[in-house]
């Protein structure tokens, strides 16, 4: 019971409004440089590491998850060059007959 007691409070604290809006910033922040060709998750966090520098490490943790989630799905297919373009077309709709 110790350890759903722990997992209650862990669910309790990331999900304060507060919490949640930087969760928030740190996934429009991550998806604004992960967009960006060559840059991954680590260069995001480093590049994105003086923003969380006054902020509390509750906080800091949520809004680093926010931006490597984010910068891990938009920023790597950028890197692989020409392949990434392959998930565009597979989005493709088919022609009307």
């Amino acid at each position: 019971m110790e350890t759903l007691a722990a997992l209650a409070h862990g669910f309790g604290v990331a999900l304060t409004p507060v919490n949640l809006v930087f969760a928030f910033i740190g996934a429009v922040l991550g998806t604004a440089v992960g967009v960006l060709p060559g840059v991954g998750p680590a260069l995001t966090v480093a590049l994105l590491l003086p923003v969380t520098y006054n902020l509390a490490p509750t906080a800091s943790f949520i809004m680093f998850a926010g931006e490597v989630t984010i910068a891990r799905r938009y920023g790597c297919p950028s890197v692989e060059g020409p392949r990434s373009i392959t998930w565009i077309r597979s989005l493709s709709f088919e022609r009307s007959r």
